[in-house]
């Protein structure tokens, strides 16, 4: 990978730019094509919108533990990540793709990261919307998972 390669993916670690204008900067020294997105972003409160999937797309995963012991474990986790995960990808060295691919698949995993697109990140971000898991013990414990 070249130095340039590093430094914008650097910069987008240590978020002193966006993914869009990483991208943006990958193109300009010849990274992958830029696909055309179908998602808009409501500039006054920053909620993502699909016109291919007609809705409000969720903007974090949520993962919350209440133990019977008062032990409370609250994690959210922004879905953002994965379309990050996925630009990034696409700009990996094959060699390191084939690794992480390997890995994957040893781990029952079975899919190819170089062949997710982010428009498959919106589908699947779409339908986790309608996710929700609700688990209530007979000991007082609940554990609730759900997109908001």
């Amino acid at each position: 990978m070249s130095d340039e390669r590093e430094r914008i993916l650097k910069m987008l670690a240590e978020g002193k730019i966006s993914v869009d204008e990483s991208m943006d900067l990958l193109d300009a020294l010849g990274g992958a094509p830029k696909t055309e997105s179908t998602a808009s972003v409501d500039t006054n409160t920053g909620e993502i919108f699909d016109k291919n999937l007609k809705g409000k797309l969720p903007k974090f995963l949520r993962v919350q533990v209440n133990g019977s012991d008062g032990e409370n474990v609250n994690v959210k986790v922004p879905l953002g990540l994965l379309r990050a995960g996925i630009k990034i990808s696409s700009v990996m060295p094959s060699n390191v793709s084939t690794k992480i691919n390997s890995e994957l698949n040893d781990k029952g995993f079975d899919f190819d990261l170089n062949n997710i697109k982010s428009e498959d990140v919106d589908t699947l971000i779409s339908h986790l919307s309608d996710m929700e898991v609700n688990v209530d013990s007979k000991d007082g414990e609940t554990v609730r998972v759900f997109c908001e």
